[in-house]
């Protein structure tokens, strides 16, 4: 539901056997446990399995399950104190999502009767409600990428000459919109990643003289048309283009220590072996805090026989490289390297990266299979990969 909060109705509400304060409804083609009080057609605020409910909606909706966290101290819920939406099982009955009364909203002022069926939100009245359930170790990770985030798009591209890859709208969300007897088409779509190669018009560099002639008023021409790489949201070219420069500083800010340990386990992945000691140390005796081993030439072809852009290249994919994201490699410049030189002025190509990557793991990971039943889940695990058969396309452009 694009991780939002929806207002929408609970229908085909149904018993069930052994309870009898709890029944089970539909929203969005997902079953949902609700209170026996609850009534056909109740109009009720929708949260989906991806989103984590705001302590403040909780708090006065009585919803933990911790009583103590609640407005109300006698009364508990069911959610843990991250809020966030899990699909539970009762008497044998799963429940997908979490379904509410519209009145749970009354706590933010807003005069829910203008509430439509059909209104998405994240907050509302300037209450924070809902947002997309993200876990510790992800939040770890996106922190670390923001020290290492570059703070300006080297091109300044707007998004009116590269535009993001577009969202694509649920069919459960429009399935009433449908008419009847209509003729559909229903087309295959390979999970991967999102990627996007356009030949667009950027900010050229200037050098020393170009920037003197344009500041003295002779007209320069300060834009240019290159082969300009994405993912839906990020831009990766800006970031290559920097990478000589920027790797350059990384290693040089590295301590001795880290040097060796680096060099070491590069030795044991290039030459399948450990580094003999002797070797190591006489290495090492050629550096200090101030030499950069790597960009010693005669060092790497004399005593190791390999070229010195190897070990940088190895550093740089391994540890250095802030354009990669989830993935061990930027596969977004890989993938469109056959399209580049071949798109006319102003053309972008938008695509889906999907198969392999070079280590065999799989472009997507793994799905979780919650919401199936028991002999799905017996047969296929928790989790799996979505593997479809493919054959291997050359693009000829």
């Amino acid at each position: 539901m694009n991780n939002v909060a929806v207002i929408t109705r609970i229908k085909n509400i149904k018993s069930i056997a052994g309870a009898d304060k709890i029944v089970v409804g539909q929203v969005f083609e997902s079953n949902i446990i609700v209170s026996k009080d609850i009534q056909e057609n109740t109009l009720g605020v929708y949260f989906d399995s991806n989103l984590q409910i705001s302590k403040e909606f909780l708090f006065f909706n009585n919803l933990y399950k911790d009583n103590k966290l609640n407005k109300d101290t006698t009364q508990s819920g069911f959610f843990d104190e991250n809020g966030r939406v899990r699909c539970i099982k009762l008497k044998g009955v799963k429940s997908d999502a979490f379904w509410i009364p519209i009145s749970s909203l009354k706590f933010t002022g807003f005069n829910i009767n203008k509430l439509k069926e059909g209104f998405e939100f994240n907050d509302l009245n300037g209450i924070h409600i809902c947002n997309k359930y993200i876990n510790v170790k992800t939040k770890q990770y996106r922190n670390k990428k923001k020290i290492n985030k570059h703070k300006e798009n080297k091109f300044k591209i707007p998004l009116t000459i590269f535009p993001e890859n577009p969202d694509t709208e649920q069919l459960v969300k429009h399935l009433e919109d449908i008419p009847d007897n209509k003729i559909i088409i229903v087309s295959e779509k390979c999970n991967g990643t999102s990627v996007r190669i356009g030949n667009v018009k950027v900010t050229k560099s200037l050098n020393w003289w170009q920037k003197l002639l344009f500041k003295i008023g002779i007209k320069i021409d300060t834009s240019e048309y290159k082969d300009i790489v994405g993912s839906r949201r990020v831009i990766k070219t800006d970031l290559i283009v920097k990478r000589e420069i920027s790797f350059d500083k990384y290693w040089a800010d590295k301590k001795l220590d880290v040097k060796k340990y680096l060099f070491k386990k590069f030795y044991k992945e290039y030459f399948k072996l450990d580094i003999p000691e002797k070797l190591y140390e006489d290495i090492f005796s050629l550096d200090t805090e101030n030499v950069d081993i790597y960009n010693n030439f005669n060092f790497y072809e004399n005593k190791l026989g390999i070229l010195p852009n190897i070990f940088k290249t190895w550093i740089y994919d391994n540890y250095y490289n802030s354009n990669t994201g989830f993935y061990s490699k930027d596969i977004w410049t890989e993938a469109t390297n056959c399209l580049r030189g071949k798109l006319h002025k102003n053309e972008i190509i938008y695509g889906e990266i999907v198969g392999w990557l070079n280590n065999d793991s799989l472009i997507m990971g793994l799905y979780d299979n919650k919401k199936m039943g028991k002999e799905f889940i017996k047969k296929y695990g928790k989790k799996q990969h979505l593997v479809m058969e493919h054959k291997k396309v050359n693009i000829n452009y």
